[in-house]
């Protein structure tokens, strides 16, 4: 069954756009959620009301529009790392963030830069 499209859009995954090979209706698909849309629904329109759902929460959208670097040393090895912040999310060069996709040195450029 097809729902009417909500206000916002909650799912882990982004919205896509089909046309059902039943009837012929456009359908944004998101995650298990289908929704009835009309012919001048767009996909940039689509992605502005979803909100991404990560193990039961809510992800904010990035507010960096462009893709910026910053560097930051460690301050316990003196390696440096290259942070880097876009439209996608934020990233570190650092071993810590390889594996739990989280680090000290992408808080402190968020906190330095209001990010």
């Amino acid at each position: 069954m097809h729902k009417p499209l909500p206000e916002k859009i909650y799912s882990f995954m982004p919205p896509i756009i089909i046309q059902s090979p039943n009837d012929g209706q456009r359908l944004a698909v998101a995650g298990g959620q289908w929704y009835v849309i009309d012919e001048n629904m767009t996909l940039d329109y689509l992605r502005s009301i979803w909100t991404r759902i990560v193990g039961g929460k809510a992800i904010e959208p990035s507010k960096v529009t462009e893709r910026v670097e910053y560097t930051v040393e460690s301050s316990r090895t003196g390696e440096v790392y290259t942070i880097t912040f876009g439209p996608s999310g934020s990233h570190c060069t650092c071993a810590g963030y390889g594996f739990r996709r989280k680090c000290s040195h992408i808080d402190k450029i968020k906190t330095q830069h209001s990010l």
